[in-house]
């Protein structure tokens, strides 16, 4: 988000605070630039609000480049499993068709182990994953 997007984002929220439509406030700060040099008067609640605004809009930027994601660092067991149900729903009609001789009982239990060992498998693909990402402190 670049800081006109930013301080957009601040005038539309400070519009819903004051209780007033944005493009009359953003007139009134049209306004004030024009007149004044600066778009909100020194020391109002503007100006410190857009300080403060500003100070964590450009920690945010410096914490979180552009084009990264936040994810969890572990996968939650319910995630896991629900990644190795879909998987094991591609794969159903191959190995039934090559098992035809299984009961059904043997197929759900069979199922259940390979899920068990899907998700395990992804659980520790994902954390390699997200260690990989970490950034090493030598």
């Amino acid at each position: 988000m670049d800081i006109q997007k930013a301080r957009e984002a601040f005038e539309r929220r400070q519009a819903k605070v004051l209780n007033t439509p944005y493009k009359e406030l953003k007139a009134r700060f049209d306004e004030n630039f024009r007149l004044f040099g600066a778009r909100y008067n020194i020391g109002s609640i503007n100006e410190k609000e857009w300080n403060l605004w500003l100070e964590a809009w450009q920690a945010k930027a410096q914490a979180v480049p552009e084009g990264f994601v936040l994810v969890k660092r572990e996968m939650q067991w319910h995630k896991a499993d629900d990644l190795a149900c879909l998987e094991w729903g591609r794969h159903v009609g191959l190995f039934c068709s090559e098992n035809r001789d299984m009961s059904a009982l043997q197929v759900e239990e069979f199922r259940l182990r390979w899920c068990k060992n899907k998700a395990n498998k992804i659980m520790s693909d994902y954390k390699a994953m997200i260690e990989a990402q970490e950034p090493t402190n030598d």
